[in-house]
């Protein structure tokens, strides 16, 4: 698939689509449908005056082309007078955002500026710049700067967008400064570390490293863009929180348990939440440090693209741009808005991990998760090509009688060898109904020679447990074979209710199955592509895992009793873009 086939498939989805104080709840009045319970969105007063075309020579010479809509006089068309804040977006897309999108806002006193962004549409720039380069960066911090000088501009600029679109808001943001012009930024469908939350399952490739513009060829014969180094690191927006950080700029992180940007949202919120805490970046969050509501995310139930809302996005602007008392809680204590998978409930929660205590199920030998390590004990895999069928073991806990909750990242230790000098896993986390219908929970490959870890970034609890380990993925070291060797595997975070009577499995194989490797925009990587190193390392691999003694093979569960995370208010307000009810109390 070449970068304009690729972009297509962008576009095809890019558009798709605990407190609780409200004011109207005590006058007697219905809470409105959104955030905080006393607003909606006011009524349009201004028509739009679209200006296509509009040149922006930038520092290197080269000159980007978009559309400005402006309001307008209701009665006479002509450009309504006063000054207004700007809305500020950079599509590769093409088309008329400024008139689609941007015309809800601006009927309601924004300037709206689509521009596409250089190598695509109208823009200049080569092709091999529009892709979150540094270069493409520097374009938006100085597109900031031209939106402040537009015709009735009154000097502030929010941005905004989706996927592609949101991802360029975190770009911008590393290169504006404090007291920039920005003063608010909603990243939706974003993704925080390209390599890790989009592209590859812990140094798998997944479908669409396939079709990442300029990479793929390199990455396929065991190159650097298959491993996350230089290219890939300067793609990773979570280790440039302190630059996003550092502009003060209040950003709503919005994204959906079922793409890739869970990750980003949930690591960039707690990396951005400890950097106003004066707290390292990459540390987990504690669960008593002060909290900031200029940062808040919206986390639920849908695909790349889904939940969104004008309305809501509306009322982050008029908060933080135009200072208007939305009733928008920008001093909760809660700025986590997390829809539980499975029951659909809204809950809030402050820090992230959620669970400071993990529970431990420890794999054994009769194919349970039991409490205790059990005696030892050993089982096998043998890896198959891509073209057959994975066998599996499969691992059952104990009917949960009472219910249970998940909150948070998960993790699996592994005590294994291998006949040869690579290894290549994946665990599976799984619900069991009574009937015994299962309903994948979450996942996460795992290759032996990417074992490595970096300490400085990987999570223990407060008993010492690993729990978010951060898998270093730079090079590979090869397994001595037969040698009892420990992975860690960092599954996808979820809120998961676990209903009464219900069981918990880990599956674990070798390869995902056909229908997981299907190529879709946003879906969060399954290890399904091979490069040639590995090709040539993994055939012919069994691979023995070791279970009881210490530390043994073992689940880690950020675990909580059944509901025990209060439930929040769930609205759908009128201007919501599809059936998904969105968090009402924050």
């Amino acid at each position: 698939m070449d970068r304009r086939s690729f972009v297509a498939a962008l576009a095809l989805v890019a558009f798709a689509g605990l407190l609780g104080c409200s004011d109207s709840s005590q006058s007697g009045m219905p809470p409105t449908e959104y955030p905080g319970g006393t607003w909606s969105p006011p009524e349009p007063t201004f028509g739009t005056l679209l200006e296509t075309d509009v040149e922006i020579p930038v520092s290197d010479g080269v000159v980007l082309v978009g559309d400005v809509n402006y309001p307008a006089d209701l009665e006479t068309g002509a450009r309504a007078d006063g000054s207004f804040p700007v809305l500020l977006t950079q599509n590769p897309y093409g088309g008329t955002v400024a008139a689609s999108a941007g015309s809800f806002f601006v009927t309601r006193g924004y300037i709206f500026a689509g521009i596409d962004v250089r190598g695509t549409s109208r823009s200049g720039g080569g092709m091999q710049e529009f892709l979150f380069t540094p270069r493409a960066a520097d374009d938006g911090a100085e597109l900031v700067q031209w939106a402040t000088t537009l015709d009735g501009a009154n000097g502030d600029v929010g941005l905004w967008g989706c996927s592609f679109l949101g991802i360029n808001q975190l770009e911008t943001a590393t290169r504006l400064g404090p007291d920039s012009p920005v003063k608010a930024m909603i990243p939706e469908c974003l993704s925080g570390d390209s390599y890790r939350d989009t592209l590859y399952d812990n140094g798998i490739p997944g479908p669409t490293a396939t079709v990442w513009p300029g990479t793929w060829p390199d990455a396929v014969a065991g190159g650097d863009f298959g491993f996350y180094r230089d290219y890939w690191r300067a793609q990773d927006r979570v280790a440039r929180a302190p630059d996003i950080a550092a502009t003060g700029i209040p950003a709503l992180l919005w994204a959906g348990w079922r793409e890739g940007g869970s990750v980003g949202a949930l690591e960039l919120y707690s990396a951005l939440q400890n950097l106003h805490a004066g707290r390292s970046a990459t540390a987990p969050m504690s669960a008593d440090q002060p909290i900031t509501g200029r940062y808040q995310v919206i986390l639920g139930d849908w695909t790349h693209a889904g939940g969104l809302d004008r309305g809501i996005e509306l009322q982050w602007y008029d908060t933080w741009i135009k200072g208007i008392d939305t009733g928008l809680p920008t001093g909760t204590r809660t700025p986590l808005h997390l829809q539980e998978l499975g029951s659909g409930r809204w809950i809030n929660a402050s820090a992230y991990p959620i669970v400071d205590a993990y529970t431990q199920l420890f794999l054994t030998p009769s194919g349970t998760l039991s409490p205790s390590a059990g005696p030892t004990g050993e089982d096998s895999l043998t890896w198959v090509p891509p073209e057959e069928a994975s066998g599996s073991l499969d691992y059952v806990s104990e009917p949960f009688v009472d219910g249970a909750m998940l909150a948070g990242p998960i993790a699996v230790q592994l005590e294994i060898s291998s006949s040869n000098t690579n290894a290549q896993l994946l665990t599976e986390l799984l619900d069991v109904d009574p009937d015994g219908t299962t309903v994948g929970i979450s996942h996460a490959s795992v290759l032996g020679s990417r074992r490595a870890l970096d300490p400085a970034k990987s999570w223990v609890d407060q008993n010492d447990l690993s729990i978010r380990p951060y898998l270093a993925l730079d090079a590979d070291d090869p397994l001595v074979p037969g040698e009892l060797t420990r992975l860690d595997v960092p599954l996808q975070p979820t809120v998961w209710s676990i209903e009464p009577g219900h069981r918990l499995m880990l599956r674990v194989s070798t390869r995902p199955r056909p229908e997981e490797c299907i190529f879709e925009i946003g879906r969060p990587p399954w290890g399904c592509h091979l490069t040639q190193p590995m090709l040539e390392t993994l055939p012919g691999g069994v691979y023995t895992i070791h279970y009881g003694g210490t530390p043994g093979s073992a689940l880690r569960l950020p675990l909580l009793a059944h509901g025990d995370l209060p439930t929040a208010r769930s609205i759908m307000p009128p201007t919501a873009q599809g059936e998904a009810t969105l968090p009402g109390d924050w």
